[in-house]
């Protein structure tokens, strides 16, 4: 046999499976690229839904006829208010707090994370009102801008887990 073709026939096999265990490699790492996508996907819907839920138990809670809030000014910007509340009701607000800081390590974007903060200072607003508003009495302005702030939360986080929007109004 000639040595070029021995040559050939050895490095042809030899080619061929090196081929294959390329295409094979960047096959794998591409279905692992994916997993990576699926699983932050995953862990950002909990953390967001984390959020979600530990701020409407707060709200609940603040709203409740039987709960007590008292308002101070913040100790920097004395036209911030700070509502403060009993064990039970501080117990929400730093469930809340958590699941914010949360959403602020998990946020694959810095509107999701400003809407967050958004919704955060409208819930703490209506917190505060209730310290010189009875349950149920809050002005529907600071109810309203709560709400809108849920609303910009939920439809930037939709986007950003690609997921249809349904716009604010709804």
């Amino acid at each position: 046999m000639e040595p070029l073709t021995i040559l050939l026939s050895t490095l042809g096999p030899l080619l061929g499976v090196l081929a294959g265990g390329w295409v094979a490699s960047r096959t794998q790492a591409a279905g692992h690229r994916r997993e990576d996508r699926r699983h932050l996907a995953d862990t950002r819907r909990t953390a967001y839904a984390a959020y979600l839920t530990a701020v409407r138990e707060y709200v609940a809670y603040t709203q409740s006829p039987h709960t007590q809030v008292e308002i101070v000014p913040h100790a920097e910007q004395q036209e911030i208010l700070i509502p403060l509340l009993d064990a039970d009701g501080t117990a929400y607000r730093q469930r809340m707090d958590a699941a914010h800081v949360g959403v602020r390590l998990i946020a694959g974007s810095a509107t999701v994370v400003e809407h967050a903060r958004e919704l955060a200072r409208a819930v703490r607003r209506a917190a505060a009102a209730r310290a010189t508003h009875a349950a149920g009495r809050i002005p529907a302005d600071v109810y309203e801008a709560m709400w809108d702030a849920e609303s910009r939360f939920v439809d930037t986080v939709r986007v950003e887990l690609g997921l249809p929007g349904f716009g604010s109004a709804e």
